[in-house]
């Protein structure tokens, strides 16, 4: 078995470096990036900072595709926390020092914590490597392993068009309410904005955003559109 550790940077910025067994307890969901954030190698790519509508942090992302995976776990009602590149996992291998960086630490709202892995667009030996690593770490801090790929097609568009209304702040609970109950069986959105006693404009937006927070849902595999069917979570079997 391979001598694990894990990097991190401490409250005060401090770099910091564990055996993988004694880091089962870091907050690495809250973490700040090990280091700074770079494109992916031999990719198009591109560092860009996201407000998280889940958290009210700003984090940064190093590539399209793991910008793409953030969307979807700000959208989740089932993650509590989550972080980019907050550890480094590190070990030697064949004489030299090796290191690897998961693309993301979250916390469910059930308390589990895990590392959450993009794998890449064409997975080879290097990545399979990878993978047993992080199998291997997980092993030693009781977390959980997560690999994932981003949407792609119409859920990936459906996911850019919603991106704007994600923010929570200043949303008004009566209007919710009153959008929700409008949607108490599944009917278009434009009807439902429309019959529900707001602006239609203004109801429009709040229905992307309850469709964002997954308090409406669609068919994520058909486009969105003003025509598409909407419903209240749990009223449609």
């Amino acid at each position: 078995m391979l001598e694990i550790s894990v990097a991190y940077l401490d409250a005060r910025g401090r770099l910091r470096e564990v055996p993988a067994a004694e880091a089962g307890d870091l907050p690495v969901e809250e973490l700040p990036h090990v280091a700074p954030p770079v494109a992916h190698r031999g990719r198009r790519g591109f560092v860009t900072d996201a407000w998280v509508s889940r958290t009210g942090k700003v984090i940064a992302c190093g590539s399209l595709r793991q910008q793409q995976v953030a969307a979807g776990l700000d959208r989740d009602p089932g993650i509590a926390a989550f972080s980019v590149c907050p550890v480094e996992l590190r070990w030697d291998e064949h004489g030299r020092r090796r290191a690897l960086r998961p693309d993301f630490a979250v916390r469910r709202r059930s308390g589990e914590r895990l590392l959450l892995a993009v794998e890449p667009q064409a997975p080879g030996n290097a990545w399979r490597r990878q993978e047993q690593v992080l199998k291997e770490t997980v092993q030693r801090t009781g977390w959980e392993l997560g690999i994932t790929t981003p949407p792609t097609g119409v859920p990936l568009a459906n996911q850019r068009l919603l991106f704007s209304a994600r923010d929570p702040r200043r949303r008004d609970p009566h209007a919710v309410e009153m959008l929700l109950s409008a949607f108490a069986c599944p009917r278009p959105i434009e009807d439902g904005a429309a019959g529900c006693g707001l602006p239609r404009l203004a109801a429009v937006e709040l229905a992307h955003h309850l469709i964002w927070r997954q308090l409406l849902e669609i068919d994520w595999h058909e486009p969105l559109l003003p025509t598409s069917l909407a419903w209240a979570s749990g009223v449609r079997s």
